[in-house]
């Protein structure tokens, strides 16, 4: 009786956890990834592109949005994985936008960053 039981329920879960991990691309759910703080900003090259540097981290993505703050400024948030160990911090790249003016709020510390 109790096989008739546990058993497809564990046959249940393990088929629920495989359909789970094929959703999230074979990455665990918390993947720490979480917001940089901005170190600086500051143009670079003969483009409009910006330099964003931050903390040492792997996988790295900016997210540009409105100020949850509600300022009329965008709000950038880097994200990423912090790298433990010595490294170089990484530095983000984002391409100008009419959007991104000489400031910015920092989605990690809610701080104002200019463009220098």
């Amino acid at each position: 009786m109790l096989r008739r039981v546990v058993l497809p329920l564990l046959a249940m879960a393990w088929i629920a956890g495989i359909a789970i991990a094929g959703l999230r691309g074979g990455r665990p759910v918390d993947d720490a990834r979480v917001p940089l703080p901005i170190e600086r900003a500051y143009p670079h090259g003969f483009g409009a592109r910006i330099q964003l540097r931050v903390e040492c981290a792997t996988d790295v993505e900016v997210v540009i949005g409105k100020d949850h703050g509600g300022s009329d400024l965008p709000e950038i948030t880097v994200w990423g994985r912090p790298k433990v160990g010595r490294c170089h911090p990484e530095e983000a790249a984002i391409g100008s936008t009419p959007t991104v003016g000489p400031k910015f709020v920092d989605g990690a510390t809610s701080q104002v960053v200019e463009i220098t």
